[in-house]
């Protein structure tokens, strides 16, 4: 009797371990597909497999994220709830799955309560916050998109999409320090794309700073320092509005900070940066427990201490001057010396 079950159990086992294989196979082919953007044969493919095993996990998901591509809302939904329902393997993905397929549907506010409650129950994966705060933004509120965005950025401090939705909600508040601090680290990630246009755009928008000149009067000039902005702020925000008024008035005052400052035969960008960098330091509060003390802030002071950050702010301008991508070719030296630097560090 102990040989015949002995025998029964290897059997067994031997036929799960084939299945499981059967299932692999089967879904590496659906992959293919699915990369190859041929979404009905990755869905027939992955469905050999759910005749194997039915309650797969993977098999389910992957045929929800291949319907959310082809714009199958609902069956994305059918087939997410499949792997939720198991509360096994590839949970996240399911949540960012059917969250994603029920907004498309319309039905934000349920997408909202799903990535919530996920959270809520300990999944603290950076897509979850991110898709919650964009979600958030689709609907207009924009007090309880940013928090979530800077959950997204504690559990994973290089999604750049989060970066730059943060630069985006301080620009539409006006406060030109945060979206500055938020446009260089975004970037630094992603310095030549079409988002990266948009964000340059933001940085030099803000790097002219509060300033009106009377319009009868061209010497008159009025800065305003927002009373709502955070005070901390404030030194920062008046030397943005210095900059855009005169380099050697804005030196003359950062000299009475920093009587060691160099700024000579640096451009009028990172001799605008290195100003920013100066005023922040002495605004530091490195007690607060935010993204701008404890992530923005911080890089961008030691980029600046490196002696890196001439390559620094002609890489971040890569895809949107020309001068740029000129002294990264003709300074190749320097450009791999900064990423050498980023990577050890």
């Amino acid at each position: 009797m102990k040989t015949v079950s002995a025998f029964l159990l290897l059997f067994t086992l031997s036929l799960f371990t084939f299945a499981q294989n059967s299932i692999e196979d089967i879904v590496r082919e659906g992959i293919g597909y699915h990369d190859a953007g041929e979404y009905d044969k990755a869905i027939a493919t992955y469905k050999k497999a759910l005749k194997i095993d039915s309650k797969s996990t993977l098999v389910n998901y992957e045929i929800a994220l291949s319907c959310m591509r082809k714009g199958d809302y609902k069956n994305t939904v059918k087939y997410a709830n499949k792997v939720l329902k198991r509360k096994e393997d590839h949970m996240t993905s399911a949540y960012v799955a059917k969250g994603s397929a029920l907004d498309m549907l319309g039905k934000t506010r349920q997408s909202i309560d799903l990535f919530e409650k996920a959270i809520a129950e300990g999944d603290e994966h950076y897509l979850l916050y991110y898709n919650l705060a964009v979600n958030y933004l689709k609907i207009n509120n924009l007090g309880k998109a940013e928090p979530n965005l800077v959950g997204a950025l504690k559990n994973n401090p290089s999604h750049a999409s989060s970066h730059y939705q943060l630069a985006r909600i301080h620009n539409w508040k006006d406060n030109p320090v945060q979206s500055l601090l938020a446009s260089h680290f975004f970037l630094l990630l992603e310095p030549d794309t079409d988002r990266a246009i948009e964000v340059y755009k933001i940085m030099e928008y803000h790097f002219g700073g509060k300033v009106k000149r009377d319009k009868e009067d061209k010497k008159k000039i009025t800065i305003s320092i927002d009373p709502n902005t955070d005070s901390a702020f404030s030194a920062a925000e008046l030397t943005l509005s210095l900059l855009s008024i005169s380099d050697d008035l804005a030196t003359e005052a950062l000299k009475e900070i920093d009587e060691d400052l160099e700024l000579e035969g640096l451009d009028a960008f990172t001799r605008k940066t290195q100003s920013f960098i100066t005023v922040l330091e002495e605004s530091s509060e490195k007690g607060r427990d935010e993204i701008w003390w404890n992530l923005y802030i911080p890089t961008l002071q030691e980029i600046a201490k490196s002696g890196h950050l001439e390559a620094y702010c002609h890489y971040i301008r890569l895809g949107n001057e020309e001068s740029s991508a000129k002294w990264l070719e003709e300074n190749e030296d320097k450009l791999d010396a900064f990423i050498k630097w980023m990577n050890e560090g």
